[in-house]
């Protein structure tokens, strides 16, 4: 479980619409469950969640790393 950890929302652009979270410029977090008003290009942010894990991920090599946001707020 993460608590208020600061990050930067990303919108993606290409096939796949929505956003991810940016923790450092190197490092990625799927944005699951991101609310549509946090949906703001270089919106900084706190965010809390948990990651979602599954025994078919452990074989994929998913980036950015799938996250369940279940609170955010602006920083």
């Amino acid at each position: 479980m993460v608590v208020d950890f600061p990050a930067k929302v990303r919108l993606s652009g290409g096939l796949i619409s929505g956003g991810f979270l940016e923790l450092d410029g190197a490092n990625a977090w799927g944005a699951c469950n991101l609310p549509n008003s946090f949906l703001q290009d270089s919106l900084d942010v706190y965010v809390s969640g948990y990651f979602l894990t599954s025994p078919s991920l452990d074989l994929l090599n998913i980036t950015p790393v799938p996250f369940e946001v279940t609170a955010i707020k602006r920083r």
